[in-house]
């Protein structure tokens, strides 16, 4: 298996060697390390993925929690959690290969707190997340996409401020919790999630990421990680093991244990510098590693990574910034070799820049009855045999203190080289975070140098700044650190997004709410009362262990049901296991199903036309059937006389949910179209804009930007809390003319069973001319001529009086639009099943 989080190339690491040794203008600075030492970092990522056999519930033969921690006294604690869930994997093996072959299902992540003694625990940061599948509207395209694998909301929520990427709208914001006690009776039992609001399922193959500080004020407390199988009801631990086994290291090159110390480590730099500097000199630092004991001086150097485990970068490497963890695990005293003597064993493994991860014995270890697991490294051992250290979680801090001798204002910028997305955020001298937020780098497939953060050095000053750096999981380690000096700050740019939409409710149909207990489906009309729905046993057993990341579509006179697990395109290995897609009647009833031939990423309906797209193919069928392949984007429908899709910019509406027809605004023009129940609708910013037909809109706007609506108690529900009267959404004609549907500035009218439209607006449409002339308005278009009196309201033709009647409303003449459109030479169809009069010259 290729351990994706220590990759490194080593055509990196020879670029540095290259470099000639320098004469430095100012004198390098040492990166040495501390940590910091008021509390204890409680690490786990052992076992990376999350097999069947590592589950603590009564669904397997022998439940074990994945760490224990026991017996943890009165102290400070941060813990990280961070794994991905294989459950298909049901035997006591590493991930031979990414592709599953079977399905897993859906688990849940938790920490349980079982007081040996009367405990009281003050919770005081906390971040979750299992990245999730959003979509959004760019330039009026839609796109899918997923949340990156670093788990920035997490982070946001956990450090209590936003990250921006750099070079990019992306931005995070948390959910920062109020500091919560929680007390704890002896015996008794607490599980973390109770205090995290935004607690989920983890769904197979995806991930997940759990950070928290709090403090055992007084009291001894078990503190163990457990994952059990989803049972339908979030948060429930009924079917949880009495007693589960031991969570024992199993060697997989990630670990588990706990650092005495925090999930912090200082090094502080001193430089002094004058104008002699040229800009874009890098200031020199120098490490210290068991391979340059004397230090090495650099311009460029590594951290994030253990020097013993990197066969190119171990001269370059700080090394005093990996933190140590121990792990209590009685099962490594049965790793030893026969000939140990029993003094020379002990349960405790040390995971560090000193010690091998070895644990239960392997034939290339050498010598059975020898055998030691977890030694200290030797010289000629394999780089493999070394720990695989990455420091996921902890915050670096660097404080810089920098005297300015010169007379010309000058700047200092920290520069990362690697293609991990870290979190960037810089202090002032008095610790207070400089714009109020992080930043991140952005993944990139290959190491690129980006600018994180620009610090000023006045002249004849003294500055201080603390920077501050993350690497979030998933990502690889290994991280070229350098510092540049220049005359000019160097521009790090984020911006805000252009980005359009909302997130949608994943449990609305388009008509009701629902949610799953195990395969039984619920639904409710207002999240309150719910009633159960029972699956065709088909359909059951099919979704079983994944129900709830199937997603459920109202299409008008039934139910569309897809995999919802993967709608960003981006497993692969896995999605290939979820291709059907079922078609249920009113009632339930299986009326059809068909596996297509990859995962089916979005499915809709238009005026009863089924649509599925996969991998980015768009399917159509009238019965569910047969399938054609057609060159479009996907359709949305309200449920009302037409569907709708946006391509390119462009709106085309349907009557039929197969022929679409752009869409002509003389008005105002959404930049794109989308539905959520039984209204269209656009969002820009902080105002939201409504439609029964995609042509004519309502909007209000909101206090903040608009992430979030529904309609409750004909109410407007903005982002979860912001009421707003819902706008009047009224049924009115619908003019098209030549194929094209018309959004006239001003609305059509129905008075009398007779259509009027705005003059002028129908003029500009069918190219007339139009001329004022002592209170007559004469309209030609080509030979044909129609003249109106406004005071009289009457229209004529050729002299004489047609009956016809205009209408002058709010200062706007209107003019009945079949008779007038006759009198100037175009046909008109009405269509009463669309409300729509169609214009054809």
């Amino acid at each position: 298996m290729v351990n994706l989080k220590c990759l490194f190339t080593a055509a990196a690491a020879a670029a540095i060697f290259t470099v000639p040794a320098a004469v430095y203008a100012a004198e390098p600075a040492d990166i040495v390390f501390t940590q910091e030492p008021d509390g204890k970092y409680i690490y786990c990522n052992n076992h990376e993925v999350i097999r069947t056999v590592d589950l603590a519930d009564n669904s397997v033969r022998n439940p074990k929690y994945i760490m224990n921690n026991e017996e943890l006294t009165a102290d400070n604690y941060s813990m990280f959690l961070s794994f991905s869930n294989r459950t298909d994997i049901t035997t006591n093996t590493n991930l031979e290969s990414f592709t599953a072959e079977q399905r897993g299902f859906d688990i849940e992540v938790d920490v349980m707190f079982k007081a040996r003694e009367d405990t009281v625990i003050t919770l005081k940061r906390l971040g979750f997340e299992v990245p999730e599948h959003r979509d959004f509207f760019l330039n009026g395209t839609e796109y899918s996409t997923e949340d990156e694998w670093g788990c920035f909301y997490c982070w946001a929520s956990y450090l209590g401020m936003p990250i921006r990427q750099i070079n990019s709208g992306n931005a995070y914001y948390g959910d920062p919790i109020e500091e919560t006690t929680i007390e704890i009776k002896a015996g008794e039992i607490v599980w973390l999630s109770d205090y995290i609001d935004n607690y989920r399922e983890v769904p197979f193959c995806r991930s997940v990421n759990i950070m928290a500080d709090f403090t055992i004020e007084s009291g001894v407390c078990d503190v163990n990680v457990a994952a059990v199988r989803s049972n339908g009801e979030l948060k429930n631990r009924d079917h949880v093991n009495k007693s589960p086994g031991y969570g024992s290291y199993y060697r997989d090159k990630q670990y588990k244990g706990i650092s005495d110390g925090m999930n912090e480590v200082t090094a502080e730099l001193s430089y002094t510098i004058d104008d002699s500097e040229a800009s874009g000199t890098l200031l020199p630092v120098t490490v210290y590693n068991k391979f340059e004991p004397e230090g090495n001086t650099l311009t460029e150097w590594y951290t994030h990574l253990n020097p013993s485990a990197d066969p190119w970068s171990y001269a370059l490497c700080a090394e005093s910034d990996m933190i140590s963890m121990t792990y209590y695990d009685p099962l490594k005293l049965t790793y030893y070799g026969s000939d140990v003597p029993e003094e020379e064993r002990d349960a405790y493994y040390v995971f560090d820049t000193e010690h091998t991860d070895t644990a239960a014995y392997e034939s290339e270890y050498g010598s059975r009855s020898d055998y030691v697991p977890n030694r200290l490294l030797e010289e000629g051992d394999s780089n493999d045999l070394a720990c695989n250290l990455g420091n996921y979680g902890v915050i670096y801090n660097y404080k810089i203190k920098i005297t300015n001798n010169g007379n010309k204002h000058r700047y200092l910028t920290y520069r990362l080289r690697n293609s991990s997305n870290n979190v960037v955020y810089v202090k002032d001298s008095e610790g207070n975070v400089i714009n109020g937020y992080a930043l991140c780098k952005g993944y990139r497939s290959e190491s690129v140098t980006d600018n994180m953060a620009c610090m000023s050095i006045p002249a004849q000053t003294t500055s201080e700044y603390t920077v501050c750096v993350i690497l979030t999981p998933n990502y690889p380690g290994g991280m070229a650190n350098s510092l540049m000096l220049t005359d000019y700050p160097q521009i790090i740019e984020t911006y805000e997004t252009e980005r359009s939409g909302i997130e949608k409710d994943r449990f609305f149909t388009g008509r009701e709410y629902y949610k799953w207990d195990l395969t039984t489906l619920m639904l409710s009309n207002d999240r309150e009362n719910w009633r159960s729905v029972t699956l065709p046993d088909k359909v059951a057993n099919e979704i079983r262990g994944n129900a709830n990341e199937y997603s459920l579509t109202y299409t008008g006179d039934g139910y569309l049901l897809r995999p919802a697990l993967y709608d960003a395109g981006v497993y692969s290995h896995a999605d290939s296991l979820f291709r059907t897609v079922y078609l249920l009647d009113e009632n339930f009833a299986l009326r059809s199903s068909y596996t297509f031939g990859s995962y089916p990423q979005s499915c809709t309906v238009a005026n009863g036309v089924y649509y599925v797209e996969t991998s980015g193919t768009v399917f159509r069928s009238n019965g569910f059937y047969w399938w054609d392949i057609v060159q479009m984007e996907m359709p949305c429908w309200n449920y009302g006389r037409f569907s709708a899709v946006c391509e390119n910019g462009v709106i085309k509406l349907s009557a039929d949910g197969e022929n679409f027809d752009e869409v002509k605004y003389l008005g105002f023009k959404p930049d794109y179209i989308d539905s959520y129940g039984e209204y269209y609708y656009f969002t820009d910013g902080r105002a939201l804009y409504l439609s029964e037909n995609g042509i004519y809109w309502e909007g209000i706007i909101a206090d903040e930007t608009i992430k979030t609506f529904e309609v409750r108690d004909d109410m407007l529900i903005i982002n979860g809390s912001e009421e707003h009267e819902l706008p009047e959404i009224k049924e009115t004609v619908v003019i098209k003319y030549n194929g094209t549907y018309i959004g006239t500035e001003h609305e059509p009218l129905l008075t009398d069973g007779t259509t009027y439209v705005p003059l002028r607006e129908l003029a500009e449409l069918i190219g007339a001319e139009v001329e004022w002339n002592d209170g007559l308005i004469t309209l030609t278009s080509g030979k044909e001529e129609a003249v109106i009196d406004t005071a009289a309201k009457i229209v004529s033709s050729d002299g004489t009086e047609t009956g016809i009647q205009l209408m002058i409303q709010d200062g706007t003449t209107y003019v009945p639009v079949r008779q007038t459109a006759a009198l100037l030479g175009c046909t008109v169809d009405y269509d009463e099943d669309t409300n729509t009069a169609e214009l054809v010259k």
